[in-house]
């Protein structure tokens, strides 16, 4: 179909800095009392940040407080990691079937507290994880009988995971395999999840999961973004324009093991530092490296199947280091080291939701 991108080009821009707006959407009025960004207002800011040399973002403020008051206490982050591999890797399972192998979990508190509180992850050989995966969840979630709090995440995809392993579970059932735990999981995933049929929600839980990607997209536009609403480009973008989140994330002593936020995988860690360019994940080292693999071969193999358009995210990474451990004859210690680099890249995952929603906090309230 015929974009604003084409008609710019028909028009003879080439550059953001260069168009105005109203030659592209004439019939198109922003209302600035609305208390979101409309798809619209996102384009026309697009262009209006490229060309101011100050302020780099827009916020709406009472929306991200109005939020914040409907959130109950503690906040869960969550994100998962998975593969759906074209070649099954076990018996009885399809081609592109969810294998969902880890997770993280990041915990704030009323008091500003942070936590890495629980994680999994399962890279043995012969295991197939989906069952303890969301039986690792539950006990993360409900350590007591009920769900405290609200549950986080960044884009559907933890949404699809959960109800591909309900679908998973019942199958199971219906082959009279039936688990144990059968109706505590169903109930457990269709509190945190919704279901869609025919584009319609037919189901959505009590604890509904918050996608925070619809919370940026209503409330935070960035010209440092670049234009998206993937955390890979906004987290950067949060941190650049929230100076007070970005400096307790620059200094030592705060993040780790036994320090203030604790971390179930580093000793001490340093999250921004001047050559990471306000992007946490620069401080990570490369996820096969220390299994003497060059990730960039990985990301250039990712990237052939993908398409030249398309980059390279923590999520692909992991798949493709997740896919590695399929191999039996992986000796013991690259596995090991493996897995260890999963663990921190999925617990940056999570932090970075945590960095995040302090980010759009303090910017509400400056």
């Amino acid at each position: 179909p015929y974009s604003y991108a084409d008609l710019a080009l028909d028009k003879g821009y080439t550059y953001l800095k260069d168009i105005t707006w109203q030659e592209i959407m004439p019939t198109f009025i922003s209302d600035e009392s609305s208390k979101v960004f409309a798809p619209n207002d996102r384009r026309i800011l697009q262009i209006e940040l490229e060309q101011e040399q100050q302020q780099s973002y827009r916020v709406k403020k009472d929306k991200i407080q109005e939020y914040v008051q409907s959130w109950e206490w503690p906040w869960h982050m969550i994100d998962f990691e998975t593969a759906t591999p074209v070649i099954p890797f076990f018996e009885g399972m399809r081609p592109y079937k969810t294998v969902a192998f880890q997770f993280s979990h990041h915990i704030i508190d009323r008091d500003g507290s942070v936590r890495h509180a629980t994680q999994f992850i399962d890279v043995e050989a012969d295991s197939f994880p989906n069952l303890e995966f969301v039986r690792a969840l539950k006990r993360a979630l409900m350590p007591e009988a009920s769900l405290i709090g609200t549950v986080f995440k960044y884009s559907s995809h933890e949404n699809t995971v959960l109800n591909h392993i309900r679908d998973y579970i019942e199958a199971l059932s219906e082959e009279n395999k039936r688990v144990d735990d059968h109706d505590e999981l169903i109930d457990f995933i269709d509190s945190l999840t919704y279901r869609k049929e025919k584009n319609k929600i037919v189901w959505q839980g009590e604890k509904n999961m918050v996608d925070l990607r619809d919370v940026v997209y209503e409330c935070y536009v960035s010209h440092r973004a670049g234009g998206s609403n993937s955390l890979k480009y906004v987290l950067p973008a949060i941190l650049h324009d929230a100076q007070n989140t970005a400096s307790r994330y620059s200094e030592a002593d705060i993040y780790g093991s036994t320090l203030p936020i604790r971390s179930l995988n580093f000793t001490n860690h340093i999250w921004l530092e001047p050559e990471s360019f306000y992007d946490p994940y620069k401080t990570l080292p490369p996820l096969f490296g220390s299994i003497g693999i060059d990730s960039t071969e990985i990301d250039e193999l990712l990237t052939g199947f993908l398409g030249e358009n398309e980059s390279i995210d923590q999520g692909g990474l992991a798949m493709a280091a997740y896919n590695y451990t399929r191999y039996i004859d992986l000796t013991a210690s690259a596995r090991n080291q493996l897995k260890e680099g999963l663990l921190r890249y999925c617990e940056l995952d999570t932090l970075a939701m945590c960095m995040l929603i302090e980010g759009l906090i303090e910017l509400s309230e400056s």
